[in-house]
């Protein structure tokens, strides 16, 4: 059991211990950890930005079943912009920049043309394409992560990309209570070894053994991925409803 937790009834002092860079304390606050770590890997200024590399010029994208036409991409004041001809005429528009009411663009059409925050755009396009992922629903695969050695539970927080459990649709329930039950101790661990009536119950015990509780535990790993608990739920299931 990690020495953050304490089996008495007293309420532990704040004993600050180092963890790399990161300045820790003894009672467990994961909101105090990532906050941390994430400062420390941005050098103070917050979570690191991914550069968005999306260009959509010359292309043609669906607003609320709206087709447009990229026509340009402009920057008024500090604000990034597309420009947008839509195929239809829309009411009270001009073709002028919001901003600065000026025609930044040249439009076929200007009752068709109007200007959107590029980043919006981007933000629209990157939901659409993962909701049109997660509608095809998980792959199938032949071969799942496993660590079949007997790991005991971590004995400090696991930080950074790609750790812990990735959620699946609605699969939270699910990931949140494996991992309070399993990542830092070993109350529930006899369930992962008690003898399994049928078979099915012994294949999804193996699989919340070897492919969930023993990855999360692995050091050297520490992430379960997606698939993973959506095979569990879904074999789950078949079992109980």
């Amino acid at each position: 059991m990690p020495p953050y937790y304490h089996t008495n009834n007293q309420t532990p002092s704040p004993q600050p211990s180092s963890l790399g860079s990161i300045t820790y304390f003894t009672i467990f606050n994961p909101t105090y950890y990532l906050t941390n770590f994430l400062k420390g890997a941005t050098g103070g200024t917050g979570v690191r930005e991914k550069k968005d590399t999306m260009d959509l010029q010359n292309q043609t994208i669906q607003i609320d079943k709206q087709k447009c036409f990229v026509r340009g991409r402009i920057t008024c004041g500090n604000e990034e912009l597309y420009a947008l001809e839509s195929d239809k005429s829309l009411s009270g528009y001009n073709g002028r920049c919001p901003k600065c009411c000026q025609a930044h663009v040249q439009f076929y059409d200007s009752y068709k043309g109007f200007y959107v925050s590029v980043k919006n755009i981007h933000d629209m396009v990157h939901k659409e394409k993962l909701t049109i992922e997660r509608s095809k629903g998980p792959k199938e695969i032949n071969q799942l992560p496993i660590v079949e050695l007997n790991l005991p539970p971590l004995d400090q927080p696991i930080l950074g990309k790609n750790k812990g459990i990735e959620g699946n649709s609605n699969s939270c329930y699910m990931d949140a209570t494996i991992f309070c039950m399993f990542a830092y101790n070993n109350v529930f661990d006899t369930l992962l070894y008690m003898n399994a009536t049928t078979e099915p119950l012994q294949k999804l015990q193996q699989i919340l053994r070897d492919n969930i509780v023993h990855v999360l535990r692995d050091k050297q790993g520490g992430f379960v991925g997606r698939k993973i608990t959506s095979k569990f739920i879904s074999f789950s299931k078949t079992l109980f409803l």
